[in-house]
């Protein structure tokens, strides 16, 4: 256990990603059945870029633990960060199941309903989140990436702006969740200055940035480069996944 929470911390503050690979790597070598660490190396490895890694690590965690909710929501994150709406919405649905009501079960529901044009599911979901989370700014931000994909911008916007207010009146939440809500809105000098601040504080979902669609638009800019070499974080190849990778997992299932 303690090589494990090692290699979580690595990851999370340290940004050390090939030191977290070490330890998790090492956690699973003395228990192999360590469904957490699996879990958790899963992460690590799509940060880096190692999509295949990621993939035969999150189904080795689900493999370990196919009673709880946890190693399936994993399993179906990756499959949403591979482009894998259906997949990913049809895992999510099985979580609510199994433990309904969970906040970022819903959060991703709404997103992944929005991406497959679901308008309807996707407010509904969004609006059953913001319940969940009591309006906070974590929820606005998603209720805006949720609205905003689902055709509403003008909705979108509004919960921007919100949890934007929220933030600005130090209700704290990780600013890289502001980054999405402006990015998805094409509002990109607005998620260049929230990135700017996750730069700034060191926040912990910033190596998401190089794997997560919806900063798509960002890494394209001249300007991502720049605070990526500031920020001095070991971001693999920085990139999402490729076509292929994601063809080859859909053939197999």
């Amino acid at each position: 256990m303690t090589r494990g929470s090692l290699g979580i911390a690595l990851s999370l503050f340290e940004f050390d990603l090939e030191g977290a690979r070490r330890e998790l790597e090492s956690a699973i070598g003395m228990d192999g059945g360590y469904s957490a660490a699996h879990q958790w190396l899963s992460a690590v490895l799509m940060k880096i870029g190692d999509w295949d890694g990621c993939l035969r690590e999150v189904d080795l965690a689900y493999e370990s633990d196919r009673t709880g909710y946890t190693a399936l929501r994993a399993k179906s994150a990756m499959r949403y960060f591979l482009r894998d709406y259906q997949g990913a919405m049809a895992g999510f649905l099985e979580v609510d199941r199994l433990n309904p009501g969970l906040r970022a079960t819903t959060e991703y529901l709404g997103e992944c309903s929005a991406r497959l044009g679901l308008v309807e599911p996707a407010r509904r979901y969004a609006e059953e989140a913001l319940r969940l989370a009591k309006r906070n700014a974590r929820a606005c931000a998603y209720a805006s990436v949720a609205y905003t994909l689902s055709g509403d911008r003008l909705k979108g916007g509004e919960m921007a702006e919100e949890a934007a207010g929220k933030f600005a009146a130090r209700e704290y939440f990780q600013p890289t969740h502001l980054v999405r809500a402006f990015a998805e809105l094409g509002d990109l000098g607005r998620a260049f200055g929230y990135l700017e601040e996750c730069v700034r504080v060191r926040d912990t979902g910033l190596p998401m940035v190089a794997v997560h669609q919806s900063f798509d638009a960002l890494r394209k800019d001249s300007r991502y480069s720049r605070l990526i070499k500031r920020a001095a974080i070991n971001y693999g190849n920085g990139r999402g996944p490729d076509v292929g990778t994601l063809t080859r997992r859909r053939a197999r299932g």
